[in-house]
């Protein structure tokens, strides 16, 4: 199983950090090949100045190898932007998503679906997790519409 999930770098990482992301990682991810992104470029919408988000990603990187986050295993940790089909893929789902399916979505973020279709992944932790799978569906599967929603 391919299990994918990021946490954005927007600040010192905190226990709520821990509790909210970080142990559950550690927890799955004996369960499969797990991906976990720092998500550097969702940071950018809350224009933090570009030495912060550094310092951001590189505290945030240094609590995941902390707390357990095994990346000798099965486990890959990266930093968003340093895989430029990031940007590729949002370009071209930003061009075939209907804007109507991301509006119906309960947590609609215009940063959620690349990140799930670009590593394949089938499983998403964390109360989002079914939301931003479901999004990421429509434009891998090429249908639309009310045909997209069944």
């Amino acid at each position: 199983m391919r299990i994918l999930t990021g946490i954005q770098p927007s600040g010192t990482p905190h226990i709520g950090n821990y509790f909210g992301a970080m142990r559950q990682i550690i927890n799955i991810q004996e369960k499969g090949e797990t991906f976990v992104f720092l998500a550097d470029y969702h940071s950018l919408t809350t224009s933090p100045e570009p030495e912060q988000l550094r310092k951001n990603v590189f505290e945030l990187a240094l609590n995941f190898l902390s707390c357990g986050v095994n990346t000798e295993k099965n486990t890959v940790l990266f930093r968003q932007s340093d895989v430029p089909e990031v940007c590729e893929l949002t370009w071209i789902l930003n061009n075939v998503t209907p804007v109507g399916l991301l509006e119906r979505a309960h947590s609609y973020k215009d940063k959620i679906a690349k990140g799930c279709a670009e590593q394949r992944a089938v499983f998403i932790p964390g109360a989002d997790g079914f939301g931003h799978s479901a999004l990421s569906e429509q434009p891998r599967s090429g249908r639309q519409g009310s045909e997209a929603a069944s």
